[in-house]
């Protein structure tokens, strides 16, 4: 397959006959010959810039520096990485549109890793930390405030596969929130996930199915089912999303490929979301049939 160079997006509706209406240059993503994306921007209808984000990379194809934009030119966000020769991140730098800055400074040892964040001034603004057991697996991962009280904990516990079958987690002050267990058939394809609450009560549940090749072929949650058909060389050419209450199809996407094996069309139907407009009175905003047309451009061999 081609390395790609640039692909850009346009977005139309579809109306009669297939005539695409009113299409603009929704998005555009640049690479460099590595295959990293170095720069990503989205575009309104109007042709204006929404938001533009760039990425640098060094001579191991890590990741540096991200800078975020709101507009062409206005900085959202900057984020500088300090790596290690492994690759992996020693320090993050985030400097903020208000020029207000957070370093984040990464520990590591065999069963733990720490990253504690302080602002500008030095001073400690929050602590997140993972562990692991001795065959390198996450048991418990941990997020404090400033204040050092516990804003988020996720215990995990796995099978004889290395697989997670058990996660548990809590919110502030170490409460409960939510334990999900998780069933894999042979191949270690995720088939069933549960969530419980505190007295092991089910709050909802998602079954998955998969066809010979390990691809996922149904999502099923409590309300919705979702159906994905592939073609002889696994790419995916349709989604189906369904309504489970009344069968309905709420969204359905369809991918065309081309020669070089990208995708070069995407046409999804979407069924407007309800909304209720008096007691017992619901209505529906208008469904939508868009196509996203994808070009490329690429490097030469």
């Amino acid at each position: 397959m081609t390395n790609i160079k640039r692909l850009t997006k346009y977005v139309a509706l579809s109306g009669n006959n297939d005539e695409k209406i009113n299409e603009y240059k929704s998005y555009e993503q640049q690479f460099d010959v590595h295959q990293n994306c170095i720069k990503e921007i989205e575009f309104t209808k109007l042709g204006e810039i929404d938001n533009a984000s760039a990425y640098t990379f060094n001579d191991k194809h890590k990741m540096i520096e991200e800078i975020h934009y709101f507009n062409h030119d206005e900085i959202g966000e900057h984020i500088k990485y300090i790596v290690d020769e492994e690759g992996k991140r020693l320090e993050i730098e985030t400097i903020y549109a208000d020029n207000a800055k957070s370093v984040k400074k990464i520990n590591r040892s065999d069963q733990l890793v720490t990253a504690k964040s302080f602002d500008e001034e030095g001073e400690f603004e929050g602590e997140e930390s993972v562990k692991f057991d001795n065959k390198g697996r996450p048991v418990e991962e941990v997020q404090l405030d400033e204040e050092r009280n516990i804003l988020q904990r996720s215990v995990f516990e796995y099978n004889e596969s290395n697989n997670v079958h058990s996660r548990i987690n809590y919110g502030e002050h170490d409460e409960f929130q939510m334990k999900s267990l998780f069933e894999y058939d042979d191949h270690n394809n995720l088939v069933k996930l549960m969530q419980l609450n505190q007295k092991d009560e089910l709050i909802a549940s998602y079954v998955y199915e998969y066809d010979k090749q390990g691809n996922q072929t149904l999502q099923q949650s409590n309300h919705h089912l979702i159906h994905t058909e592939y073609d002889d060389q696994g790419r995916i050419i349709i989604e189906e999303t369904k309504n489970r209450s009344n069968n309905m199809v709420e969204k359905l996407i369809e991918y065309k490929y081309g020669e070089h094996g990208h995708v070069i069309e995407e046409r999804m139907f979407s069924m407007g979301d309800a909304y209720q407009l008096e007691p017992g009175v619901f209505s529906r905003t208008a469904s939508s049939f868009l196509v996203t047309r994808y070009e490329y451009e690429f490097y030469e061999n």
